[in-house]
């Protein structure tokens, strides 16, 4: 039997301003479940990415962060005839101690085929 090499497949495209941030996508068959749609969890990792982006684009230096909670709502079902997905991000509140941001996975058609929230804890480095 031979291996297959499957990798998660999608680009950073660019930071547009502080506290946004987009990312794209391209679904594939690999990603299928067994309904014959792209996975959730390949949409919620591309559409956690740009939220987690958004996050540090606001962090002053020395900072990070953890997820407090990430919800993905689906839209509507993905499949490889939606060749192009991108993530957008960007940040609602950037307070000393949380963060929340709201994102969308859009299609090439402009549809909205995912939503999501996530909030954030931000840490300060600790000198050992």
């Amino acid at each position: 039997m031979a291996k297959t090499r499957r990798r998660f497949v999608y680009s950073w495209r660019k930071k547009e301003a502080q506290g946004r941030a987009a990312f794209e996508g391209s679904p594939a068959e690999w990603q299928y479940n067994q309904l014959g749609t792209v996975h959730g969890g390949w949409l919620s990792a591309l559409l956690d990415s740009a939220l987690g982006y958004a996050v540090q684009t606001v962090l002053p230096a020395g900072h990070q962060f953890t997820t407090l909670d990430l919800h993905v709502r689906f839209v509507r079902a993905v499949t490889v005839a939606v060749f192009r997905l991108r993530a957008e991000a960007q940040v609602t509140h950037a307070g000393s101690r949380i963060v929340t941001v709201e994102g969308r996975l859009i299609g090439p058609d402009g549809k909205v085929y995912a939503t999501g929230t996530t909030s954030c804890l931000v840490l300060t480095s600790q000198a050992p």
